[in-house]
């Protein structure tokens, strides 16, 4: 098999796809777009990436199973993303109820701007991510299954095994959060079923509109992770000082973070999505936004987080984009012009 395509559908090379999604699936959200789970943090706490891999990496396979099986449209994907933003900060990691980053405040025991905005997060960087990720690196199982239903059963008592172990009672403040994060839980379970009811989308004529440059869409990848880095630490501290630190300022100042956040996530997602259904679109395109993306945060984490380990990971991976962007620049002009290919 080539390092970057699968040639053929036998199950063990779908099984070494499945691990290497997995991997994936949990460095770019922990490592790669962010210094949650750092190089550093790898070696002195070996068991960090196994766990995050398959905290991630069992989600995201159920998910792109859903959109498979499913034809989930884009109502059903956004569902998705979110219940799994909802279970990681919400229930696993419990960040919404003692994470207070400067400009925010907690309402009723949560951080709820914090909530929108790692919510967004999760949506986009970790399940939307490596969905595309893998199409990107392995294109010939683009719309192609990686897990049967016992495969999508084992991914579920995976997943949902490693949020049981974050909801141990150990401390006295983790048995206080816990009917929050049970409450949590069941609204994430709801809208997952929500979006597996949703009636499958239905198949959409391509639209012949030209499709945006390659350079037009790295810059689109840079400035979007700029905007929303923005609107994460400064954005806050800003309006919060305009307010005043009342009671009632900072509560408005909060909707004012969260509005900000849905409508530029809202703006992102139906950018890309009108993008993706013009005639044309493939996994080259998505590669372009994603490479913008990295780019950024791979100058912010080299600069603030050098001494986590962060260029270990970033680096490489940065090189990879690169390889890959090559290797489609040569697939394209070899396989000229490309067919239309439809977003899931």
């Amino acid at each position: 098999m080539s390092a970057f395509e699968a040639d053929s559908a036998e199950p063990a090379h779908k099984w070494l796809l499945v691990v290497v999604f997995c991997l994936f699936a949990g460095l770019i959200p922990e490592t790669l777009f962010t210094s949650s789970t750092s190089p550093l943090r790898m070696v002195l706490n070996p068991i960090s990436l196994p766990f995050i891999s398959l905290f991630y990496g069992t989600a995201g396979l159920v998910i792109r199973e859903v959109m498979l099986r499913r034809r989930a449209g884009l109502a059903g994907v956004l569902l998705l993303g979110a219940a799994f933003g909802l279970v990681n900060e919400g229930v696993a990691a419990g960040t919404w109820y003692f994470v207070r980053p400067e400009g925010y405040m907690f309402l009723g025991g949560i951080d709820w701007a914090w909530a929108v905005l790692l919510t967004v997060f999760h949506t986009i960087v970790s399940v939307i991510t490596p969905i595309a990720f893998i199409d990107i690196a392995f294109p010939s199982i683009r719309g192609r299954s990686l897990v049967g239903r016992r495969g999508i059963a084992i991914c579920l008592v995976l997943f949902f095994a490693c949020t049981a172990l974050t909801l141990t009672p150990s401390t006295a403040l983790v048995a206080r959060l816990l009917p929050y994060r049970l409450t949590v839980l069941a609204v994430a379970v709801i809208m997952s079923l929500v979006a597996v009811a949703v009636p499958p989308r239905r198949a959409a004529t391509p639209v012949a509109r030209p499709l945006p440059s390659l350079w037009r869409l790295r810059l689109a990848g840079f400035m979007a992770t700029f905007a929303f880095l923005f609107l994460s630490y400064a954005f806050p501290v800003l309006v919060a000082r305009a307010l005043g630190s009342s009671l009632g300022g900072m509560a408005f100042a909060q909707a004012l973070d969260g509005g900000a956040m849905l409508a530029f996530a809202a703006f992102v997602v139906t950018l890309g999505w009108s993008w993706s259904q013009r005639a044309g679109w493939s996994p080259r395109e998505n590669l372009a936004l994603l490479i913008g993306a990295v780019t950024f945060t791979a100058l912010v984490l080299n600069l603030l987080q050098a001494a986590l380990g962060e260029p270990f990971a970033t680096l490489p991976f940065f090189g990879l984009l690169v390889a890959l962007t090559v290797r489609w620049r040569r697939r394209s002009s070899a396989l000229m012009p490309i067919l239309p290919i439809h977003s899931a």
